[in-house]
């Protein structure tokens, strides 16, 4: 080296923790041995979705649509189904079949919208991702089919949680005893 008037410089290091990644506070501390800011040590912890929370966020909202629309239909059915309650009340029908039927109606109807809310969603969304993952021929990039990644997780929680959340509230919002009226004939 000194021939080609030249000097070594340790550039990076490689470093391995045993239990795999190293934690926040392990990398403050190598930091902080290194007299450097912990930025400055780039650390592998896999693959981290940014859309992860944005996911979470959308996934919200519209479970809350739903969950808005469902009770509003449901108690626009209820009130139409009125008479015909008052009237099992009258014959003995128990307090809770309001409340059964309303949770009934709420859980179909949040599970209905919500298996076609993901499937119509889901055809514009594949098309979407495969679009800006395609590569056509005359790119100049390598040539490759598009890839669609699906939330199947999310969908699942969607496809079980909406409708027993939808079925739940209205069972717990509808009074048991109906307010019974005076029947003429």
């Amino acid at each position: 080296m000194a021939r080609l008037d030249a000097h070594v410089q340790v550039v990076s290091y490689f470093v391995v923790a045993p239990s795999g990644s190293i934690t926040v506070e392990q990398q403050a501390a190598l930091a902080a041995g290194l007299g450097v800011h912990p930025s400055d040590i780039p650390v592998e912890r896999g693959y981290q979705s940014p859309l992860r929370a944005w996911l979470f966020v959308a996934f919200l909202s519209v479970a809350l649509l739903t969950l808005l629309a469902t009770s509003t239909t449901t108690a626009l059915s209820m009130g139409e189904a009125r008479r015909d309650l008052a009237t099992l009340a009258a014959v003995g029908a128990p307090a809770g079949v309001r409340r059964r039927l309303a949770a009934a109606q709420a859980g179909m109807l949040a599970l209905i919208g919500t298996v076609l809310g993901l499937v119509v969603g889901s055809v514009p969304g594949a098309l979407w991702a495969w679009a800006v993952t395609h590569r056509p021929a005359y790119s100049s990039s390598q040539v490759g089919p598009g890839f669609v990644v699906v939330p199947w997780l999310l969908f699942a929680a969607a496809l079980v949680l909406v409708p027993l959340l939808a079925a739940a509230l209205s069972a717990l919002f509808v009074k048991g005893r109906p307010d019974l009226t005076r029947r003429l004939a």
